[in-house]
């Protein structure tokens, strides 16, 4: 099936009337957006147990090559995954689509190069983040995510916007990082080495009194769970923050 096969029926009494207004571009990695929308239906069966929420998610052919480049900082690969990330974008507005997520933070480090169709509202992955640790009262964090988001300002305008300070690891321990997340997104498992590079992390915030530790990577949420691994320091996890703002979307009730 050719990415411009889709059509909305010509007569609009065919669609149903509360039709998803939702949609996903998944993909990156694979896993991960699974987990993503079983949260996302979590949240909203709290929010309304008597319906399930409507959404679509459209799962990209991702290379895990381009995957390991684009975590490591090469912006080409990430350039590529942008590029499917657009052909997403376009087959989930011809179904009518109003808000499009994508719970990838490395792909938003070239947010200026997403081509989204008038009347569709693209949700920056930041966005719920930052506002739940503002809201929490969070002023220094500690933030893990892959190279290519920690070269960008994926995250640090809009944490400096509402005065939260960041804390980066050193650049050792981001490279251990950067591999540990391309190999779960390739592999799907959690290597044997991941349980000692988490500790060294959290050993490295706390002697700069970081808060908090969030998690700017959706896979990060993906491998402690997996791993079923717990940290010494409290968690905010972009994917969490993500799939409850969607709940609220799909539930029709407003963010907080």
């Amino acid at each position: 099936m050719t990415e411009t096969s889709f059509r909305l029926p010509e007569n609009p009494s065919e669609c149903e009337r509360n039709s998803p207004r939702l949609g996903i571009v998944g993909g990156y990695g694979p896993l991960t957006s699974a987990l993503f929308c079983q949260r996302v239906v979590t949240y909203a069966l709290h929010r309304c147990p008597a319906q399930a929420p409507a959404f679509i998610m459209d799962s990209r052919p991702v290379r895990f090559a381009d995957v390991h480049d684009c975590i490591c900082g090469e912006k080409e690969a990430t350039r590529r995954l942008v590029r499917l990330a657009n052909a997403g974008i376009r087959r989930l507005a011809a179904f009518g689509i109003q808000r499009i997520v994508i719970p990838c933070n490395s792909v938003h480090a070239l947010w200026e190069e997403f081509d989204v169709p008038e009347g569709v509202d693209l949700l920056h992955i930041a966005d719920p983040l930052v506002a739940r640790l503002a809201n929490r009262g969070y002023r220094r964090i500690g933030l893990l995510a892959s190279g290519m988001t920690m070269e960008h300002d994926v995250y640090p305008s809009r944490l400096k916007r509402v005065e939260i300070e960041s804390i980066r690891p050193s650049a050792q321990l981001q490279e251990r990082l950067n591999n540990e997340i391309a190999a779960f997104v390739q592999h799907g498992t959690v290597s044997h080495m991941a349980r000692e590079l988490l500790d060294d992390l959290v050993r490295e915030f706390d002697a700069q009194q970081v808060e908090v530790v969030a998690l700017a990577c959706t896979d990060l949420a993906t491998i402690l769970e997996q791993g079923r691994f717990s940290l010494a320091l409290p968690i905010e996890d972009s994917m969490d923050a993500l799939a409850e703002e969607c709940a609220r979307y799909c539930t029709g009730c407003p963010s907080e």
